[in-house]
């Protein structure tokens, strides 16, 4: 069992290094085009590493965990929950990140209106609304989309003024007010899940102390 787990796991470990390059490369592509001021593109590109990033790093896990034989002594439903919490608590930690950085590019502010909303359908023929916001910088008029939707009568209402924060630089990467509210609200919740979720499957996974006396065992064995 431990000779097959090992054969998967160089196999995973091959696959894991190939989707590292391709991430690497993507992540390089976007940094290098930054300078030509494609905000798009190069917002596409992060987008698609932060998505990606964890899914790599679980599969590196995943193929040491089967080369070195201890999922053995693993709860399969304990390291589900774990790594569940871990995936919440990764996004909350995204959505911390993403606003610091949104804040401090944004650092000028001036009042917006609502001008629209933007209807959203989901799969489930669920309907839910996002705010487009108008405000003017110079002279020159911008339309922001909001990040974060809802009920109709869940977000700013058409005509509402609202304060709008852009990049002196670029005044068409902006966020408003509701955005940033909104981030902290999604990630104090992702991570109030994230968290206790991660550690009661890690509990469930391996328990304290038996992972205490295999560490020790190996260690004893290694040393010896």
């Amino acid at each position: 069992m431990k000779s097959e787990g090992f054969f998967y796991g160089c196999i995973l470990l091959i696959i894991s290094l190939v989707f590292a390059y391709v991430l690497w490369q993507v992540w390089d592509g976007p940094s290098q085009i930054s300078s030509t001021d494609d905000e798009d593109e190069t917002q596409s590109g992060n987008q698609i590493v932060r998505i990606l990033l964890p899914i790599v790093i679980g599969m590196f896990a995943l193929s040491f965990i089967l080369i070195s034989g201890v999922y053995v002594y693993f709860n399969y439903i304990g390291a589900g929950i774990a790594a569940g919490g871990a995936l919440f608590s990764y996004i909350g930690i995204l959505f911390i990140t993403s606003g610091n950085k949104k804040k401090k590019r944004c650092t000028v502010s001036c009042l917006g209106y609502v001008s629209d909303h933007l209807e959203q359908e989901d799969s489930e023929n669920r309907v839910s609304y996002v705010p487009i916001i108008t405000y003017t910088v110079n002279g020159n008029k911008y339309t922001l989309q909001g990040d974060f939707g809802g009920g109709k009568n869940a977000i700013p209402q058409i005509g509402d003024t609202i304060e709008v924060f852009y990049d002196p630089m670029s005044p068409k990467v902006a966020q408003s007010v509701h955005d940033r509210k909104e981030s902290k609200v999604f990630a104090i919740w992702f991570l109030a899940f994230g968290i206790p979720m991660f550690l009661i499957g890690l509990e469930i996974c391996m328990p304290l102390e038996r992972l205490y006396w295999i560490l020790r065992a190996w260690f004893l064995a290694k040393w010896k």
